[in-house]
Formats: structure tokens, sequence, C-alpha cells
């Protein structure tokens, strides 16, 4: 019966939709993501707290931070559609009890989507987290277990102490009762319908401030059925058969808008048509409980998406680099466009985005979005947090990025936009270094090269690059933290001859 409700009122609003602004969705084509026919590249930011900055009434604050984003040369802003909790009296709560809703936490969502609107910035908007911070899917299943009369069972220690964690302070409790846990929002029944009604109201609600309803509002661009899923099903399988149900749910209720699964790229098998000898073991032995893979080839899934976090994931900022193309590949496997939804690093931003920039500016990613805007005073801040006040020369540079990754036509993605006359590898930047540094090398035609590092031994302590290389420019970034202070000699080998540089690291 609900299903059969869900149907005659998704035709009716159908039927009753306007027509005038289908044109301006963001869609999916061949060539990657078009609106009006043109390529459209999503270059921006994550902004997940304006929503409870907007419940709060702190309007100002939002317009001021839509503004700074738009400095940036921002088109697109990743921010939270959820807040799961059962204080009714917190104003930015959104669903305080299963389909229980509070209409000033929807006011708020409202705004934000309307202020976008009127500066052009498309949204990128989850509808539930992962994580316990702003309820997350252990909200659901403790309103489940109370239902169940299960809230007040002990729960024993061992499985009380259980959490999984992510970047930053992200985490969840893997059990909230002996019985009952994270993963149970993916499977029982009741738990899903609850999730259902939460899409249906929030898909089908008509903004307080635009009179536009969700579902018909090009302002939207990608809904994510979530914000990084895991479990801890070491297949995968759990939460691909939620992607799978839920997606089909979106689609019958709203097929304007593309649709993602919101996840970091992990995979359960390091059985792929990559490389992942180079990456740590935990990202493809299946701990993280999904598959990127799997989860890219569901038919009612539009984009691939990927996170990149490389200093709290233990990854080389070397391989930062090789984890985008590698996904890309993977992505082009299924004929999903790519989207980076956050990226951040710590330290070294400038120099880091720099060459992020450079590859995505040669490859055919179709949006990054980083990891993440503040404003001065901001409670909502972590160690990826930057904003115009502390960090312009960060915000300038980053400014010029987006702007040229959004205006990147076809003969830059063909990669034979750059004629060379010979090959070698060219002094590094910057040198000396403590930490980082860039290294350019250059192809004149395509062909097979070997970039290795030695040590005044004549040691080889490493292998940068291998491989079949097109022609023009190639940059890599060398991650030197562990490594000895010294001189070193980066070689390119091609065809029998060689080209090298002499770099020095000091701490």
């Amino acid at each position: 019966m609900r299903s059969l409700v869900y149907t005659i009122l998704t035709l009716v609003i159908i039927c009753y939709s306007s027509k005038a602004q289908e044109t301006s969705f963001i869609q999916k084509s061949d060539s990657g993501l078009v609106v009006d026919g043109k390529l459209f590249y999503p270059s921006g930011v994550n902004c997940y707290y304006l929503q409870n900055l907007a419940a709060y009434s702190d309007t100002n604050r939002v317009k001021e931070v839509l503004k700074d984003a738009k400095r940036l040369g921002a088109n697109t802003i990743h921010v939270w559609g959820f807040f799961d909790s059962s204080d009714s009296t917190n104003p930015a709560v959104i669903q305080y009890a299963p389909g229980k809703f509070n209409e000033n936490g929807l006011c708020a969502l409202d705004f934000v989507i309307a202020k976008a609107r009127e500066c052009s910035v498309r949204l990128i908007i989850p509808l539930v987290n992962n994580w316990d911070d702003y309820g997350g899917m252990n909200q659901y299943v403790m309103w489940y277990a109370g239902k169940m009369s299960q809230r007040m069972e002990k729960i024993d220690d061992e499985k009380f102490q259980q959490d999984v964690s992510g970047v930053g302070n992200r985490k969840y409790r893997k059990w909230i009762s002996n019985k009952l846990g994270h993963d149970d929002f993916y499977t029982k029944t009741l738990i899903k319908s609850w999730y259902k009604d939460y899409i249906f109201k929030v898909l089908m609600r008509i903004n307080t401030y635009t009179n536009v309803r969700y579902r018909d509002d090009p302002t939207i661009m990608l809904w994510e059925l979530a914000n990084e899923p895991r479990s801890s099903d070491n297949s995968g399988l759990i939460v691909n058969n939620w992607l799978e149900e839920m997606s089909a749910f979106v689609k019958s209720v709203d097929n304007n808008h593309l649709l993602g699964t919101g996840e970091e790229g992990f995979d359960v098998s390091s059985n792929l048509p990559i490389n992942v000898s180079d990456y740590p073991a935990w990202m493809f032995n299946g701990s993280s409980g999904t598959s990127y893979y799997q989860n890219t080839s569901l038919q009612n899934i539009d984009v691939a998406s990927v996170h990149l976090y490389p200093e709290a994931w233990n990854l080389d900022y070397s391989k930062s680099t090789k984890w985008i193309s590698d996904h890309l590949l993977l992505s082009k496997n299924k004929f999903k466009p790519l989207i980076l939804g956050e990226v951040g690093v710590q330290k070294n931003k400038i120099l880091f985005y720099s060459v992020l920039f450079y590859q995505l500016l040669r490859n055919s990613t179709s949006g990054i979005l980083l990891w993440q805007l503040s404003y001065e005073g901001s409670p909502y801040v972590d160690p990826y947090s930057f904003n115009w006040s502390t960090d312009s020369a960060f915000c300038n540079s980053l400014k010029r990025y987006s702007i040229l990754f959004q205006n990147k036509d076809s003969s830059m993605l063909s990669g034979d936009d750059i004629c060379t006359t010979e090959n070698l590898v060219l002094q590094n930047y910057p040198n000396p270094f403590s930490s980082l540094t860039v290294i350019t090398y250059r192809v004149e035609s395509p062909m097979y090269v070997l970039l290795e590092m030695y040590n005044v031994l004549g040691q080889k302590v490493r292998t940068l690059e291998e491989g079949i290389r097109r022609s023009g420019d190639h940059l890599l970034m060398l991650d030197g933290n562990a490594l000895p202070s010294g001189v070193y000699l980066v070689l390119l080998r091609y065809n029998g001859s060689f080209s090298r540089i002499k770099t020095v690291l000091l701490r």
C-alpha cells in the first residue's frame, strides 16, 4: 500500500510540475556532466554547516559564506541535508522521530537552497550521515530499538567500546545494544521505510522561499544517498543492496536530479583492473564494508564518488594523484563521471593542490570539492579548514585553479595540446625541500618512461613513475617524509637515454 501511495503521489506531482527550467538541470552524458548541452565541471567547497547557521537565525553568515565561496570561483557547494535527533527543542534538527519533522529545520534548508539559487551556486546534498554526527544512521537504529523495547538493554563492555573512526573526529558506534547495531540501518525493513519516508518528505517539499519543489529545483545538482557509507560486512553486499534499493526509490520519486552514493572510494577486493599494491591494505581488503566498484555499477547511480584525505589515511602524498587516476579508470569502466566530493590536506595546501589541479585539468575528472570553507571565528572548523581572513594566499591560488578547472575543454582532456622537442626532467620546486616537492618531467611523444630516485651512493631509494606516458609535461608530488636528509638524484630513463636533476632534502 505504501509503495502504491508513493507512486500515485509522484505521478500527480510529475503531471503538474513546471517544465520551464528543465534544461537547467545538470545531466550525465558520454562526455561527463552537461547543462544546456555544454560541459559542466563542478568546482567548489564543502560547507556542511549552512543549514545549522540558518536554523539559528544566522542568515547573514550564510550569505557571507556563499559570497566567500563565489570569491573562490566556486560553482558548487556540498551541504548536509539531514539532522536526525530526538531533541525536538533543537531548532536545527530536521527529523526528531521517524516521520516527525521540525519545520524550523526544514525552513533553514529552504533558505540555504534559495540563497544558493540567487548566487548561481549548485548544491550536492547527502540525505543521511554514516557517522554519529547530526544523528546519523545510528539514530534510526536507536529509534528502532525504542520501538522494539530494546533501548535499555545492557550492552556488553566489549561491544560498547567498538567504534569505527573516519577523518578527523568522525566516528560511529558499531553496537547500540547486544542485538542491534549500525549495520541494521541497511537491513531492517522498518528502518528502511523510515528512511524512504524522509527521502519522500525532502524531495517533495515545496521551498517556503522560492515556492519551488525540491525535486523541481535545478539549484540542487546531486542527491547523495549517504555521507561516506560504511559497514562491517567485508563483502560490501549489505551496503550495495541498500544502495540499489534506495537509488531505485529516489529515481521513482525524482528523475530530474543526478544521484550518487557519497562514498569514499574504498573496496572489498584487490582483484580490480588497477594496481592497489601502493595503497594501505585496509583500503581494499573489505574492512570499510563497501565496494566502490560494485556500487558504481548500479543502474540508478549516475556519478561515481570518491574522497581523498592522504594524511588521515596514511597515504603517501605522491600516491594521491594515482588514487584519482585509478578511480577515474574504474568509473570509466562503468561509464560514470567521477566527482571528488571531499578533498582535504592539513599542510602544504598550495603545493598539494597545484599538483592535484594540474592533473585534473588534463584528465576527465568531472568535479572536485575541497574540505572545507569556513569563516573567521567559526565553530565549524577542523585542521583542513580554510577561510579568506587567515588563508588569503591559498584562497587566491584556489580561485585560479577553480576557474581553470571549470573552463577546461576537450583539447585539454586529449593531452595532445602540448608539443615538445626533447625528453627531460626539470628542476623540482621547492629545492631544497623539507617534506614535499613537485617534480616536472617532459616527454616529446608517447613512450615508456622510468623515473627513479637515487642517493649519493648510487643506491635506488624509490621508483617515482613507470609506464607509458603521453606527450607533454607531467607533474608528480614527491613526499620525502620517510627519507633521511641528503642529496638525491632524480633520473628519467627513456629509449636507452636519460635525463637527471639533483635535489636536496633538508630537515
